[in-house]
């Protein structure tokens, strides 16, 4: 039976070099270009190894590691990267990696690496290492936007009543935002769900089908474009999807809107607009947030 292998690198010509490359071997392959989708590969593709890049701008290689573990999805991990900052080698150690290889590495050396973790199939990454998460330092974290609703002092008003009971997705980093909006929510009797992050947002939307996502951009482990239209992808069904961000990059809103938004709020913003939002999204007929074509995200 053929070994099953996951390429996780957010550069395509990398991801298919070393596609061409372990299938020649016999070995079968899985592909992604970000984090996010690479951990629902290897959760739905339970591969024998997982050669994962460490900087990509959607769910970065330590944290796909890590939520790994935490999962118990026991399998081996070989990282690759390009950067040389100081420390990356004793992170990866940290997680248990049984290879470590810097860009540019020879073929060889990579088939090399491949060949001597396979064949023991270990039960845990190198005899179960530390579980608690590896100090990541600062210029490694992902950075995202969010501006506290405290900006808004003063009691707030009673919240627009939606009608009939919703389900509704929050993902959004920033704590407070995220509770101050699931108790608007609540008092109005929807059912909310909470995620703080790109990956436990995306494995959210697709175990629990909601009715509607509202969806921070910037945030850790994944963009929100990129998390909508994985959603799309692997949803069972066609989630309106309303963005909320921080960001006054130019275009943002555009790009948004390609993906077909159904409301887009920037921070910050009154919570009676947003229920207002919110009620017009849940009353009007779904319709595909993928349009035609997907929008590239700056890294």
């Amino acid at each position: 039976m053929k070994k099953k292998i996951l390429v996780i690198d957010d550069d395509p010509k990398i991801v298919q070099a070393l596609q061409i490359r372990l299938k020649s071997e016999g070995y079968e392959v899985l592909t992604a270009t970000d984090g996010v989708y690479g951990l629902h590969l290897a959760r739905e593709g339970k591969p024998d190894l997982v050669i994962l890049d460490i900087m990509m701008p959607v769910g970065g290689g330590f944290s796909v590691a890590h939520r790994l573990r935490e999962q118990a999805l026991e399998v081996p991990v070989i990282f690759i990267t390009a950067s040389k900052q100081a420390g990356l080698r004793e992170m990866a150690n940290h997680l248990g990696t049984v290879g470590f290889l810097e860009k540019p590495y020879e073929p060889e050396e990579l088939l090399a690496a491949v060949a001597k973790a396979l064949p023991a199939q270990p039960a845990s990454l190198v005899g179960r290492p530390d579980t608690s998460p590896p100090p990541v330092p600062a210029s490694v974290r992902a950075t995202a936007a969010g501006n506290s609703l405290a900006s808004h002092p003063g009691t707030p008003k009673p919240p627009a009543t939606i009608t009939g009971r919703k389900k509704i997705l929050i993902v959004e980093d920033d704590r407070k935002i995220a509770m101050a909006l699931t108790l608007r929510l609540r008092a109005g009797g929807e059912e909310v769900l909470l995620a703080y992050d790109a990956m436990t947002g995306l494995d959210s939307a697709i175990k629990n089908q909601p009715d509607l996502v509202l969806l921070d951009i910037g945030l850790p482990s994944g963009s929100g474009l990129v998390v909508a239209e994985s959603i799309q992808k692997l949803a069972c069904k066609h989630t309106p999807i309303m963005f909320l961000t921080a960001s006054r990059q130019p275009g943002l809103r555009d790009k948004a809107m390609a993906l077909g938004a159904v409301g887009f709020l920037e921070k910050p913003f009154e919570a009676g607009e947003l229920v207002a939002a919110i009620q017009n999204a849940l009353n009007s007929p779904r319709r595909s947030i993928i349009g035609p074509q997907s929008v590239k995200t700056e890294s």
